[in-house]
């Protein structure tokens, strides 16, 4: 005797498991683990970085994701640090 097929929530709607499909363009899956901030560059110079940088350090701390130390750069950029 075999159990019968769960019934699962997918997209706002209960349907048998065997049917709960999830788009690959659904933004969970493409930006599930991923964290990132958006900063100005004028002049190949990044504008204001320690804001969006405590906001990366805030998100990485809470995600548990590596130090973003590596990425800053001593100058505060990301390509000096081999990361950009």
């Amino acid at each position: 005797m075999t159990s019968p097929e769960r019934i699962v929530y997918v997209d706002g709607h209960y349907c048998p498991e065997s049917q709960g499909k999830v788009s690959i363009f659904d933004r969970g899956y493409l930006f599930a683990d991923a964290i990132y901030e958006v900063t100005c560059v004028i002049g190949g110079k990044l504008v204001d970085f320690r804001r969006p940088y405590g906001a990366l350090s805030a998100l990485a701390e809470g995600a548990r994701h590596a130090d973003t130390d590596e990425c800053a750069g001593t100058a505060g950029h990301p390509s000096q640090a081999g990361c950009g």
